[in-house]
């Protein structure tokens, strides 16, 4: 029992009916003790000078009067709840919480410990001593009796470090320093606490680092140094040459008398040692990957490897079958040590604090500074399973160590609670609490949600995580920290279902705490009747079209039709206006030389040569109209040929020069009947005018395509002539044509210089 007094506390022990008077507490004296509170193993003091904890003998205390706590000095109330956490209550200000709840891992030394021949904290190397007490750093060690932290007396160890290794045949210790300034002597010590020199100076070694130092099953003692492996003669007390692989890093011990050495830069190597003390390479592990580290599971006859890509599980054969890293929870990818408990869970410490990979499930838990860890970074090399199965990791900060199973303790259950809700980044006020929210409906502007949630829990809240996926998308879970904020982006129309939780690390654990209906709607154009309007619209715009469509076949081939009418009523005009008076001039010339036949054969031969002429004449007009009908694909049908053939008939028999110049596109872009039909008719016309009346030497013809108009020229160097503004039936013949074709027609004349005509008509 303890009371508080003026003067500090009186405790008094009812089995002795004793009673000690406590007036100072860690050299400080408390005065007035204003309440006493207590739970199983801690007492909380308010007193005058602050407020004190203390353990049950008065051993291990801690005065929490830093400067800016000064003001809760004065408390109202102090009281322990069922979990082991101290509630303060402060008169007009408000409830403080204190938690005592152990971690999960047990660390040294720890956060309040003064050690005072502890000049480092930092932990390299972990053994164990023959009275199964733990060394650390080979310079103080843990007392498994009383849990105290003492000095590991040797002058030696003082001002270098050694790395230790355990030996339970021979119940002592091997020690070693890696510094190649000594002399590399390799140093036993018995369970008595004597020490004795294996070797000395070596010249192969000299130069060279030693790494690391293994017990054999048979005892045999193999180290590694910088140039290779050696092999410890204890009788003459000399080191021998294993093999001269440079490199080496660590040796792992594993089963039927085998070794997988590591190398700095290069791949693991199992070797098989041989009676002879002789090592034979058997294979390579993890080609291209820089292992450390490697745990066999004789049970299952699995290896587990440490890298600086994460951990690696391997079957008997040492094929991959798992691979852990950042992808699958691992938190640190560049692995430190690595250990197996005795169900054969994988434990390694990294870079990112430490983890364990369950063999069964192959779930990964990863533990930070809210469990316990010393620190965030751990140390290469530094990790022990002791006999007793508790493992223990050293790092910057002290070491952790740990016995599994973890054992772990809840007294109040963790709820996820959303405390506000933003819609497109303001304040969304439903009818309810946003808490009890079961369902929120939105336009599909409104889009954007974002949910503030928090997990309340006394205990653990500041180490759990916040959980939620959609559900109908199916998507994995999605980790929040604790007071976070579930972001929903650009959500489609559509019923969603958002899940929350919490994720139990322990357990791996997803529990649904709360699920919310989402509905956004959707946009007037992602409805059914704007669509039926659509198809109505679309269906009535295509049958328009549909119509005009054919409303245009139509009246094109109405027009076709016209046309054709048209040219027929042309051609008919033509027939019967000059076909029909050349014939009617044919039939009395052929009467008059009927009648000369027998009276004067001189004159009825004449007028027999006028009606071979005017046959001639009407057969070419025949075949001109005949050819200008045929617009065929035909070389002859070309109007380039044609001008070309009756040129050189009309010209062929004279002694003028002439040129053709058509353009090649002529025979292509010209396919309308009248075109062709005035455009031969005007420059036979003009030939014909040219051999009679022009005396000309040369002839040029052009006829070519430009901005979509003929342009024809029929040029000579004859003797022109004086237009006096009358005509004769030829050129008033052309320029008929021509305007027929609504051209322009042109003549240009000098006397002496010669004559041009010109024709531009629309394509």
């Amino acid at each position: 029992m303890n009371i508080g007094t003026n003067n500090g506390v009186l405790q008094y022990y009812k089995q002795t009916n004793n009673i000690k008077s406590v007036s100072s507490i860690n050299n400080i004296r408390p005065g007035l003790v204003h309440q006493i509170t207590a739970n199983k193993n801690v007492i909380a003091l308010n007193t005058a000078a602050g407020l004190a904890f203390t353990d049950y003998d008065f051993k291990k205390n801690y005065w929490l009067n830093d400067k800016d706590l000064k003001k809760y000095f004065s408390y109202a109330q102090l009281s322990f709840d069922k979990s082991g956490n101290l509630w303060i209550t402060e008169d007009g200000t408000g409830q403080i919480v204190f938690s005592f709840k152990e971690k999960l891992f047990h660390k040294i030394p720890d956060e309040k410990g003064e050690i005072p021949f502890l000049k480092t904290p930092v932990v390299a190397n972990i053994a164990e001593l023959p009275d199964k007490n733990i060394l650390f750093h080979s310079q103080w060690f843990l007392n498994k009796a009383d849990n105290g932290i003492y000095k590991f007396n040797n002058k030696e160890f003082e001002n270098n470090f050694y790395r230790s290794v355990t030996d339970t045949l021979r119940k002592g210790n091997w020690f070693f320093t890696e510094s190649n300034i000594r002399s590399h002597g390799i140093q036993f010590r018995n369970a008595d606490g004597v020490f004795e020199n294996y070797t000395e100076k070596q010249e192969e070694i000299k130069n060279s680092q030693q790494q690391d130092l293994v017990v054999l099953e048979n005892g045999s003692v193999l180290t590694s140094f910088s140039n290779g492996l050696y092999w410890l003669n204890e009788k003459e007390k000399k080191l021998q040459i294993a093999n001269d692989i440079t490199a080496a890093f660590k040796i792992n011990l594993l089963s039927n008398n085998r070794i997988a050495v590591s190398y700095l830069n290069k791949d693991m190597l199992l070797f098989k040692v041989n009676n002879d003390k002789s090592l034979t390479q058997i294979r390579n592990i993890l080609p291209s990957v820089q292992s450390f580290y490697i745990q066999q599971n004789i049970k299952t006859n699995q290896y587990w490897a440490g890298t600086n890509r994460g951990v690696y599980l391997l079957d008997r054969n040492f094929k991959i079958q798992e691979h852990f890293d950042a992808n699958n929870g691992l938190a640190g990818t560049n692995i430190y040590g690595l250990l197996l408990d005795d169900e054969g869970n994988a434990w390694c410490s990294h870079q990112r604090g430490l983890s364990s990979i369950n063999a069964t499930n192959h779930v990964v838990v990863n533990y930070d500074k809210s469990d316990g860890i010393q620190d965030w970074d751990f140390n290469n090399r530094s990790f022990y399973k002791a006999t007793d199965g508790t493992l223990y990791f050293g790092g910057v900060n002290g070491a952790n160590y740990f016995k599994p199973p973890l054992q772990t303790k809840a007294y109040y259950k963790p709820e996820i609670y959303i405390d506000e809700i933003l819609v497109n980044n303001n304040i969304f006020s439903p009818d309810t609490n946003a808490n009890q929210l079961q369902k929120i409906s939105l336009d599909y502007k409104n889009n954007n949600i974002s949910f503030r949630a928090v997990i309340r829990d006394l205990e653990n809240a500041a180490y759990q995580q916040i959980i939620f996926r959609i559900k109908e998308r199916g998507d994995v879970w999605n980790y929040l920290p604790n007071k976070g904020s579930v972001n929903l982006t650009n959500l489609a129309a559509g019923d969603y279902t958002l899940e929350l939780g919490i994720f139990e690390k322990f357990t791996n654990s997803h529990i649904i705490q709360k699920t919310i209906r989402i509905q956004i709607s959707a946009p007037f154009y992602f409805k059914i009747w704007f669509w039926a309007l659509v198809a109505i619209v679309s269906t009535g715009f295509l049958f328009w079209i549909y119509n005009r469509r054919k409303l245009a076949q139509q009246t094109r081939a109405f027009q076709q039709k016209l046309a054709l009418e048209l040219q027929r009523n042309k051609i008919t005009a033509d027939l019967h206006d000059d076909i029909g008076a050349s014939l009617s001039s044919l039939q009395l010339n052929s009467a008059v030389a009927g009648q000369l036949v027998n009276q004067d054969a001189k004159q009825a031969k004449l007028v027999l040569d006028k009606i071979e002429n005017q046959a001639k004449n009407i057969a070419d007009k025949i075949g001109d109209i005949i050819w200008s009908m045929k617009p065929g694909e035909d070389e002859f049908m070309t109007i380039s040929s044609r001008i070309k053939n009756f040129a050189n008939d009309i010209l062929g028999a004279t002694n003028i020069d002439y040129t053709i110049h058509i353009d090649k596109r002529a025979d292509v872009e010209i396919k309308d009947i009248d075109s062709r039909k005035n455009i031969v008719l005007i420059t036979k016309e003009a030939l014909n005018n040219a051999v009679k009346y022009s005396k000309a030497s040369k002839i040029t013809i052009d006829l070519k395509i430009e901005n979509h108009k003929i342009m024809l020229s029929i040029a000579d160097d004859g003797i022109g002539f004086i237009s006096n503004g009358t005509n004769g039936n030829g050129l008033v013949n052309m320029k008929k044509r021509a305007e027929e074709l609504k051209g322009l027609f042109a003549i240009k004349t000098t006397e002496g210089k010669g004559t041009e005509i010109h024709c531009e008509i629309p394509l």
